[in-house]
């Protein structure tokens, strides 16, 4: 589990950086 706890704040890096793209794009296609 040391292993998994370690590597949680990347996830959630990625996760947060992946949800603002995906709003960006939305922004652009006027959603």
């Amino acid at each position: 589990m040391a292993y998994f706890d370690a590597f949680q704040p990347l996830f959630t890096l990625k996760k947060r950086v992946f949800n603002y793209f995906l709003t960006f794009q939305y922004n652009l296609l006027g959603l």
